[in-house]
């Protein structure tokens, strides 16, 4: 967090035993509001967390409520938002986006740099301020080995003291850079190296980081 509470946050759902949902946000600004918004979502994402089928029928959803509190509040508030649903049955991702920056993705042992998810703006506009808004999902296959990194964007706009962003391809180039490390350990590698290029401990805005594997099944004989 940027300040002592923070409004980004992320979840896991066990949808089944083949099937996880992941959800990362961001909500407006940092502080005690923010805070205050994101606690409220966080409440709705576990309330309708067993309606979960596809990813933007649950962001619409999620959407309809978190709007119809947040009217009631008479402020402008809104939540920038990813989710992705990975299934090992059918072997595919699907997820859907609300006004969020793509996720980064690459396949572990491939020789080849990680890549956003998505380079065209899917335009699909962030959660609390169209009440009727509708989200669709996008589908990909999904392979053992496959590494996605979800983010906020308080790591990509970090400045250092001459003004100048972490942006994208510093992004990319350290998850590269970590994948020969535990995944455990991924986030917090990265966050440092953010650190390390600003010149200080404390963020201007909140900072959050979700890397994901798909890994392969270990089968007994």
């Amino acid at each position: 967090p940027a300040s002592t509470v923070g409004g980004d946050f992320f979840d896991l759902i066990e949808l089944d035993d083949n099937r996880a949902g992941i959800l990362i946000a961001d909500v407006m600004g940092h502080g005690a509001r923010s805070a205050l918004v994101t606690a409220i979502l966080r409440a709705l994402v576990r309330n309708h967390a067993n309606e979960v089928k596809e990813p933007g029928d649950f962001l619409t959803e999620i959407n309809h409520h978190l709007t119809e509190v947040i009217s009631r509040s008479g402020q402008t508030l809104f939540v920038t938002a990813f989710f992705i649903i990975l299934d090992t049955r059918e072997c595919k991702a699907t997820w859907a986006v609300a006004g969020h920056p793509a996720p980064l993705r690459v396949h572990r042992g491939s020789g080849k740099s990680p890549e956003p998810l998505w380079t065209e703006p899917p335009h699909q506009p962030a959660l609390g301020l169209i009440a009727d808004a509708q989200y669709r999902s996008e589908e990909s296959p999904l392979r053992p080995d496959d590494l996605f990194l979800l983010f906020t964007d308080g790591a990509v706009e970090a400045e250092n003291p001459e003004g100048e962003i972490f942006g994208m391809k510093r992004l990319a180039a350290s998850f590269d850079d970590a994948l020969d490390g535990p995944m455990a350990a991924m986030p917090a590698k990265i966050v440092c190296e953010v650190t390390s290029f600003q010149k200080r401990q404390n963020y201007d805005d909140d900072v959050c980081l979700v890397a994901i594997e798909a890994t392969r099944a270990h089968t007994e004989s």
